[in-house]
């Protein structure tokens, strides 16, 4: 009985797993390399919305170790299947910004976003603007 019990519990974490995995990486998942206060660098996987050369993504809390490198160095290097370049991150505080960053989100990753908003709360996330600091590499 235990047994059984303890495979069960195995297989559903193993699904949530798997669940937490197609939410967050399946697809549209870009890797923004930034630099630390003491120099150290950190390549983060994050969701982005691309509206031309410029690019959102959202900082789900302050406490970020990618958004509170921001704070240090803004130039960031961002990659994805479609841009790719050097960009200067900029915060957009303020209620209508949260709402532009989630609204965005909400088009692009659709029924992955609303899963995920079960999970995590967004209600205080941060909009972060990256624009091109040299000329974006369209892939």
């Amino acid at each position: 009985m235990i047994r059984r019990l303890l495979l069960c519990v195995g297989l559903f974490a193993f699904a949530i797993g798997g669940l937490v995995w197609w939410v967050l990486e399946s697809s549209g998942v870009a890797i923004v390399e930034t630099q630390g206060a003491e120099g150290q660098l950190r390549r983060t996987h994050v969701w982005y919305v691309r509206q031309g050369n410029t690019v959102w993504l959202e900082a789900g809390r302050p406490n970020h170790g990618w958004y509170r490198d921001l704070q240090a160095h803004p130039t960031v290097q961002f990659e994805s299947s479609d841009l790719s370049g050097r960009f200067e991150a900029a915060t957009v505080p303020g209620p209508q910004a949260h709402r532009h960053i989630r609204t965005l989100l909400a088009e692009k990753y659709g029924v992955r976003d609303r899963i995920l908003g079960w999970a995590v709360d967004t209600s205080s996330s941060i909009a972060v603007r990256l624009d091109p600091s040299a000329p974006a590499t369209n892939q």
